[in-house]
């Protein structure tokens, strides 16, 4: 079997860190087709902050992919995924991966446990991973992280969706020309909307020359307890391990 990295697995449901990595090999799934679908995590927000307690809700996540071109002709993907937390702080993501198959990541995270379970429908498999403990200096919200070169971000007005504030942020980053290969500079933008409430970035934009654009939202958000059998483990499946991580990630740095 092959399909998702286990250190991938665990980011879909815990933190506000973008992902960059493709789909590779792994434990649990089927073999997954190539094609720009399967790179679903690049555009999806992750996220490895504390639990949040207080603060139910159940919402779908809609992730769209466009690119054009050369020769007029234009690509389109469309998934619907769903993401459920409760006042415990108990995670449930159901992550699609790619349009094709109706093939679906589902993971349970449970903080109280400090376990992260996903859930292998085909063989009836809950895989449980151990989750690193929280870094005890990690900032409130999205994480800030020294900029490379060539990147500058900005605080954009702060907006509404669903009665809910949402801070924006805009990073820009410019691959200068003829770096690798290019006549001009790049612009690769992207953009991410913050809910101070729910403490969760719930809308990101993507635009990049090189592969299109790309843009992840929440809709149809439930305020209000989801039900509980969503954070249990279905009857009938077995529970295996899954191999611990490596080292903590060093110290975040602030701005």
């Amino acid at each position: 079997m092959r399909g998702v990295p286990t250190v991938l697995l665990f980011l879909v449901l815990g933190g506000v860190a973008s992902a960059q990595e493709r789909l590779g090999p792994g434990r649990g799934f089927p073999d997954l087709p190539p094609g720009p679908g399967i790179d679903v995590l690049g555009i999806q927000p992750l996220e490895m902050s504390a639990p949040v307690m207080g603060a139910p809700f159940s919402a779908e996540t809609v992730t769209e992919f466009v690119q054009e071109f050369v020769d007029g002709n234009r690509m389109e993907q469309r998934m619907v995924g769903s993401v459920a937390r409760d006042g415990q702080g108990r995670v449930r993501r159901e992550l699609p991966l790619g349009v094709a198959g109706g093939l679906r990541v589902v993971t349970i995270t449970l903080p109280e446990e400090g376990v992260q379970y996903r859930l292998d429908n085909q063989n009836r498999i809950a895989w449980r991973l151990r989750m690193p403990p929280v870094r005890p200096d990690r900032p409130a919200g999205p994480p800030r992280r020294p900029l490379p070169n060539g990147m500058t971000t900005e605080q954009l007005t702060n907006s509404s969706w669903e009665g809910l504030k949402t801070e924006g942020t805009r990073t820009t980053l410019v691959i200068p020309a003829n770096s690798i290969g290019n006549q001009r500079d790049i612009d690769v933008i992207n953009e991410r909307w913050y809910s101070p409430e729910l403490q969760l970035v719930v809308q990101t934009y993507r635009s990049d020359p090189r592969t299109g654009k790309s843009s992840y939202k929440f809709v149809k958000l439930v305020r209000g307890e989801p039900e509980a059998q969503l954070f249990e483990i279905p009857s009938g499946y077995t529970l295996r391990d899954e191999r611990p991580f490596g080292p903590p990630p060093p110290p975040f740095v602030e701005q």
